[in-house]
């Protein structure tokens, strides 16, 4: 697989009379040997939220930098 190294993928799709979004988030534990995990997640959010999650993510991405 191309991206096996990558410890996060990010996906989603609108759906609805309402426009709502759904981040779909995968999380990949792959180990050479003994247990590997896959997770995968679906959150739905509405321009509100949409809108706060990416708040949030501009927010702490600034805080870390400083």
């Amino acid at each position: 697989m191309e991206n096996e190294n990558k410890r996060y993928a990010f996906g989603g799709f609108n759906f609805g009379s309402n426009n709502l979004f759904n981040l779909t988030i995968a999380i990949r534990n792959y180990s050479g040997h003994g247990t590997s995990n896959t997770v995968e997640m679906g959150i739905e959010l509405n321009a509100e939220e949409i809108q706060e999650l990416i708040t949030v993510l501009l927010t702490r991405n600034v805080k870390e930098e400083n």
